[in-house]
């Protein structure tokens, strides 16, 4: 549960919204956010997250859409069961090779957050990886994207999402 709180912690310190509830509470809260928007992507999420989703939204599945859509996509939904405290990174492995464009393409990410296995640092997590699995592809995911210029002024959504929350499902 300490880990857990600390990496809350870290999500807040990066600018990342956080909704915590049973899995129903959750859900009923990400429809109602989604129903805001014309363009959501859904990108590889368990079968039984996807099709309720798409039961209740105008969102398509990564596995059915196409580039255009990904490219025009306001809003893309992941799913992930790994995290890592020390970088407040949420973990999202694929082995789809257009993942990474989804997730990274629209300017909001929500991802759903399922019973995860939390590790302390990076280390800790590729020690516990390796070897990773062939043909897939992890993306970190730690924040909002943001770079600042030589003029240190930051900017935000240069090289991925202005707007990352996430859907935890009640961790005990």
């Amino acid at each position: 549960m300490q880990q857990f709180l600390r990496f809350k912690e870290r999500l807040d310190e990066l600018g990342v919204e956080c909704v915590t509830g049973t899995l129903e509470n959750i859900l009923d809260s990400l429809v109602a956010d989604l129903k805001k928007f014309e363009r959501v992507l859904l990108a590889d999420l368990p079968q039984q997250l996807e099709s309720v989703i798409l039961s209740k939204t105008r969102a398509v599945s990564l596995s059915t859409c196409t580039l255009k859509q990904i490219e025009e996509a306001e809003v893309c939904v992941a799913h992930t069961n790994e995290v890592v405290v020390e970088a407040g990174s949420l973990v999202l492995v694929s082995r789809s090779t257009r993942h990474r464009l989804a997730t990274t393409l629209p300017e909001r990410l929500y991802v759903i957050c399922t019973s995860p296995k939390i590790y302390d640092t990076l280390y800790e997590y590729f020690l516990n990886r390796l070897p990773l699995e062939p043909n897939t592809t992890t993306t970190f995911i730690s924040g909002p994207s943001r770079t600042a210029d030589i003029e240190q002024i930051l900017i935000k959504g240069v090289h991925g999402p202005k707007f990352v929350k996430v859907y935890f499902e009640k961790y005990n």
